[in-house]
């Protein structure tokens, strides 16, 4: 099974015993000694735009046409976004508005690494909030993330890209379910 499906099989079983009633998507809380901060990615958020207007006492930044926030090779595009940067001019923040879109490519493991291949990730939605700081993505407005064949669609979606952590409310979706060699399924 791929990392992503045990995953958001996880998820979409906790989703399903909370039911329709649980409370709006948050962030994945973080467990005290967990990797959380040492796996951020703290390179700087770039924007690009058709259009960018920029207010300085408000630390704020609109932009819009063909926007795109790039962060290492996570991209995130849409019609309009709103970015909030610190005193030293890095973005903290940036709220994404209209044919949200948001792309990571796939990873493959260095030689020797102990680590899982993933297939490209790919989301989208009405509305996505990223939190550059925690590097969380929060995806609203009937959103959907894919990867591979597996597609999961909810309410509300909140993936901590660090972490590669998926929260998933009122999940629905398909997931691919991959054979390990030599293994036979349970009957």
């Amino acid at each position: 099974m791929t990392r992503l499906a045990t995953g958001l099989a996880l998820l979409l079983a906790g989703a399903a015993a909370a039911g329709p009633t649980a409370g709006p998507a948050a962030a994945p809380p973080t467990t005290p000694g967990a990797s959380a901060g040492a796996a951020r990615d703290h390179r700087p958020v770039e924007l690009v735009c058709d259009r960018m207007e920029v207010l300085h006492r408000q630390r704020l930044a609109r932009c819009t046409g063909r926007v795109t926030l790039k962060r290492g090779e996570m991209r995130l595009t849409c019609d309009r976004l709103e970015a909030t940067y610190g005193a030293d001019g890095e973005v903290s923040a940036a709220v994404c508005r209209g044919n949200v879109h948001f792309y990571l490519p796939p990873r493959v493991p260095a030689e020797g690494a102990d680590d899982t291949p993933l297939e490209a990730r790919e989301a989208g939605g009405e509305q996505a909030d990223y939190d550059a700081e925690r590097d969380v993505l929060v995806l609203k407005g009937q959103p959907w993330m894919r990867q591979g064949d597996s597609v999961v669609r909810g309410r509300g979606i909140v993936y901590d890209l660090a972490e590669e952590r998926m929260v998933i409310e009122q999940a629905r979706g398909r997931l691919r379910m991959d054979r390990v060699p030599g293994v036979e399924p349970a009957p």
